[in-house]
């Protein structure tokens, strides 16, 4: 997606194709970009910015306000028997993994903001053993871990330096838990249940929720191949830190 004119810009105004002093060549700035949510999620990447390391990328989040309340974004009132409250292509029942691509899992001080770590290509590899990984939302409102016999741990596990390893209780897979969704929440709940990474909580980072419940905030897109799912509470000094991670129905 280009933009062009002297002052035009998406996110922030220093941020262009060669540098981020607000002055790009032409007036013109290219950005990649997607679309998710029934087009209400705009997510836009810029790179080029940072000459010592070309493939620096910014990262902004926008939403749609010209459709906001539109009855595109309708959604059943009444819980099913088996959790699943969703309706068109916010549908979640099925078999997850992390998407094996740079980006999938982040953090940083907000939704909006994901600087502090973003996962890389070399460590995707590197992670393997997390990557294929299966999320399993049965359409009987059970949900599983599915670890195989080896999953990523850290530290905070017994592990270090942090490697590919058999799994640890009680995030080892062999607790069957439960799901339940609704417009825009999942939650999951069971000894050593999980998205993503086991130590993320709304409370902390120790693998440890309250009552073995942990609620993360979603979205799906259009053709329901994709769920991008975030989640905060986790730091006490800033309640809006934000984990993310990207999945893909298998």
């Amino acid at each position: 997606m280009t933009v062009s004119g002297s002052g035009v810009f998406l996110g922030l105004a220093k941020v262009h194709n060669t540098g981020e002093d607000g002055n790009p060549s032409n007036d013109t700035i290219e950005y990649e970009y997607t679309l998710l949510d029934n087009d209400q999620i705009l997510e836009v990447r810029i790179s080029g910015w940072l000459g010592d390391n070309p493939d620096a990328t910014w990262f902004y989040r926008f939403t749609n306000q010209l459709d906001a309340g539109s009855d595109d974004g309708n959604t059943d009132d009444g819980n099913t028997d088996d959790g699943n409250n969703s309706s068109g292509n916010t549908e979640v029942t099925g078999t997850w993994t992390l998407d094996p691509t740079e980006g999938s899992l982040a953090v940083g001080p907000s939704a909006t903001d994901l600087s502090w770590w973003s996962i890389s290509a070399a460590d995707v590899e590197t992670r393997s053993c997390l990557y294929d990984d299966l999320y399993i939302f049965n359409e009987d409102g059970s949900f599983e871990n599915d670890l195989g016999d080896a999953t990523w741990l850290e530290p905070w596990q017994g592990v270090d330096p942090e490697a590919c390893g058999q799994p640890v209780a009680p995030h080892d897979g062999t607790t069957i838990g439960d799901w339940t969704v609704d417009a825009e929440t999942v939650t999951v709940s069971g000894s050593g249940i999980y998205l993503g990474l086991a130590k993320v909580h709304n409370g902390g980072e120790d693998g440890d929720p309250v009552d073995d419940t942990i609620n993360y905030n979603f979205s799906i897109s259009d053709d329901g191949t994709i769920m991008e799912v975030t989640i905060d509470g986790w730091n006490p000094d800033l309640p809006e830190a934000t984990w993310f991670f990207r999945f893909l129905r298998q």
